[in-house]
């Protein structure tokens, strides 16, 4: 009876924990398979690579948190995004494209964002 119980708690632990025994399983794959896998370089370019989702992910969570849900994220930041390139494309000559771009695609972002706002 004391194993039944023992093995239970150690399956319903694992059923808990199956986010973080699939990614330790995820590294172990990886890190055998590619040789480069556990280098500095390799953990430097996925930290610079998922900067702009986590901070995302954060700002959103303190929207859901608060009971309000905001779901255009991904469409504001895409379309921020193409906007801020555009004027970065057309305004190169200038000499004054990167912050012009950056100034408009904050505004587009913002003015997008007053929309669901004040719904």
């Amino acid at each position: 009876m004391i194993n039944y119980n023992k093995t239970r708690e150690i399956g319903i632990n694992i059923l808990r924990r199956w986010i973080l025994i699939f990614l330790v399983g995820e590294i172990v794959f990886f890190s055998i398979v590619g040789t480069n896998y556990l280098s500095l370089k390799n953990l430097q370019n996925i930290l610079v690579a998922s900067t702009t989702v986590l901070l995302l992910a954060t700002g959103e969570t303190f929207v859901i948190i608060t009971g309000g849900i905001d779901l255009s994220i991904g469409f504001m930041v895409g379309f921020s995004s193409v906007v801020s390139a555009k004027v970065m494309v057309d305004l190169w000559t200038a000499g004054f494209s990167q912050p012009l771009a950056i100034t408009i695609g904050i505004l587009t972002a913002l003015s997008l964002g007053l929309i669901p706002g004040f719904i």
